[in-house]
Parts: structure tokens; C-alpha cells; sequence
């Protein structure tokens, strides 16, 4: 009886979890391949901060190298190798942890992209369902993103709607701020929602930084210790190095930061001239021009979602016209 019931829930979610995953025909599905280079590239930045760390720990253990070999430091050791072999332990240990936290990002990356797409693919969707004849409600939720888009898509499906009840399809007056809008414009919400989950990206990454170099200047006073002799130089050049870690710390996450400011801009753009196109098309519409369809050049993610739109008004214009 379990078995049957687990093979039953497995058939009801389970196309519902590859298709959120971006699994479900990944070489015809734009939409999932949208999402999936969004998860990649939201992951990516952190990797890539670790890296410019691992360049920068690079040139300050071959600085420490020539300081420590000046100050008595056996030539038969290499400090250099000595890091490798250890930070090669480290990721070791820290695999588990490291693939856990990507596939975090990854996830979070998945959702970032379909709260972008999720506009799109309520008008698809309402689009549909009308065009079908099926009885059916636009009432976005509150947390959906492209305020602008939404908000109009909103009052446009409703006097639509008044319009087919009415059976007269005639030229509306749009209010002002409306008019006034004539291109892609900020979406707070957007870069709110992005920044925060970036914050909590960020303060894991700290963390995991502050744990790895902690564990380098250990390692570095532990050397310092077994193989040289403590003068006041090589005290203070100790003292000192504390201090130009927790640089690397910062740079490190000033360069995260740029990174994921760089994709905030990304992928807003991937979706805000679609969206700007379909009010447009919306606005000019509610005028008057009732042959205003949406044509997009590229955005291969939300084209599906405008040939639907595009069908529910043309099957409006020919209801209207037949009456």
C-alpha cells in the first residue's frame, strides 16, 4: 500500500519538480533553459569570489615565502607547498559543505528565475484558459514581480473582460500614469527581492571566508614559530599579516558584491523589454489600435507566453467584429 502511494505522489510532483528544475525538455524549452542559466550563474559568483581569493592567497603566501626565507626559513621547505598540500585538506573536508551550499544557490538561482517569468506566464496562462472559452480569473498575487506589467495587465484583462460582456469593443481613455511611461522602468521589488537573498549569499561566503583564513594565519604563526627566529621584525611582520588577510577578506567581498550587482542589471534586462513590449502592446491596444500585437526580436523565454496573448486578442477583434 506504501509502495503504491509513493509511486502515485511520484507521478502527480514528480513532472512538477523537473519542470521547476528545468529538466523537462531542455533542448526545446527555452523557459527551462532560462531558468537553468540563471541558477548557474547565480551559483557561479560565489565560486568565482573564491577564486580571485585563491589568487590573491597565492601572491601573499610567495611574499611570506621570500620574507620567511630572509629570516632563516630552511630553503628544504617549500612554503608554497606546504599551503597547497593544506588548502587541498581543507576543500576536502569542506566538499560536503561546498556542494550542499551550490546546490542552495542553485535552487535560489531557479527561483529568482521563475519569480521572473512568473508574470509572463500568468497573462500566457489567463490568455490560454479565455481563449479556450474556460472560465477563468487574472488575479495576480501580491509577491509577483514587474509591478508595472502586473498592475496594468490587471485593469486590461478587466475592461476587456466588461468589453466581451458588453459585446462592444471600443477605444479607452488610459490614465495618466500610463501615458507618461515610455520604457523599461526600475522595479524596486526586483532589485529588493535580489539584493536580500544576495545579503544572506554573502554573509555565508564571509563565513566561509573568515574560517579559511583563520585557518591559514594558524597555520603561517605555527610555521613561523617551529622554523625562524623571533625578532621584533618578524613579530611585527606577524602582527601585521592578520590585518592584510582580513583585506583579502574585504576585497574578496567588494569583487561578490560587483558580481552579483552585474547580474542584478543581467537579468533585469532579460526580462524588462518583454515587459515593457507587452504593456506597450496592452496600452496601445485599450487606445484603439486593435491590430497592436506583441513582436518580440529575441527573448526566446517569453515568446511562448506572447503567442498565446497575441491569440486571446485576436480571437477578441473577431468575436467583437462578428457582433
Amino acid at each position: 500500500m506504501g509502495v503504491q502511494k509513493f509511486v502515485s505522489l511520484r507521478k502527480l510532483y514528480w513532472p512538477r519538480v523537473v519542470q521547476f528544475l528545468g529538466f523537462n525538455n531542455f533542448l526545446k524549452d527555452d523557459e527551462a533553459k532560462f531558468r537553468v542559466w540563471t541558477g548557474f550563474k547565480v551559483t557561479a559568483i560565489p565560486f568565482m569570489a573564491l577564486l580571485v581569493l585563491w589568487v590573491f592567497l597565492w601572491i601573499f603566501l610567495r611574499v611570506n615565502l621570500a620574507f620567511y626565507e630572509a629570516n632563516g626559513f630552511p630553503n628544504s621547505l617549500d612554503l608554497s607547498d606546504a599551503y597547497f598540500e593544506y588548502i587541498l585538506s581543507t576543500l576536502g573536508n569542506l566538499t560536503p559543505y561546498l556542494a550542499g551550499f551550490a546546490i542552495g544557490l542553485w535552487l535560489a538561482g531557479l527561483y529568482m528565475a521563475e519569480m521572473l517569468l512568473r508574470p509572463f506566464k500568468l497573462i500566457g496562462d489567463y490568455c490560454e484558459k479565455a481563449s479556450n472559452g474556460e472560465t477563468v480569473v487574472y488575479d495576480p498575487d501580491f509577491f509577483t514581480d514587474l509591478k508595472l506589467l502586473t498592475r496594468f495587465s490587471e485593469y486590461f484583462f478587466n475592461i476587456l473582460e466588461n468589453a466581451c460582456r458588453n459585446k462592444k469593443l471600443v477605444p479607452f481613455e488610459v490614465p495618466q500614469k500610463f501615458t507618461r511611461i515610455h520604457g523599461p522602468v526600475f522595479e524596486t521589488n526586483f532589485f529588493l527581492q535580489f539584493f536580500l537573498m544576495a545579503i544572506v549569499i554573502s554573509m555565508v561566503v564571509t563565513g566561509a571566508l573568515y574560517v579559511i583564513i583563520a585557518d591559514i594565519h594558524q597555520d603561517m604563526v605555527k610555521l613561523s614559530i617551529e622554523y625562524l627566529k623571533h625578532g621584533k621584525g618578524v613579530t611585527y611582520f606577524l602582527a601585521q599579516q592578520q590585518g592584510i588577510l582580513n583585506i583579502l577578506i574585504v576585497g574578496t567581498l567588494v569583487v561578490h558584491t560587483v558580481f552579483y550587482v552585474i547580474l542584478a542589471i543581467n537579468l533585469y534586462s532579460k526580462v524588462s523589454v518583454p515587459a515593457f513590449g507587452v504593456f506597450a502592446t496592452m496600452r496601445s491596444f485599450l487606445k484603439g489600435n486593435f491590430e497592436s500585437r506583441v513582436h518580440l526580436i529575441g527573448y526566446a523565454y517569453i515568446r511562448p507566453q506572447c503567442r498565446k496573448f497575441n491569440k486571446y486578442l485576436d480571437k477578441i477583434v473577431r468575436e467583437m467584429t462578428d457582433s
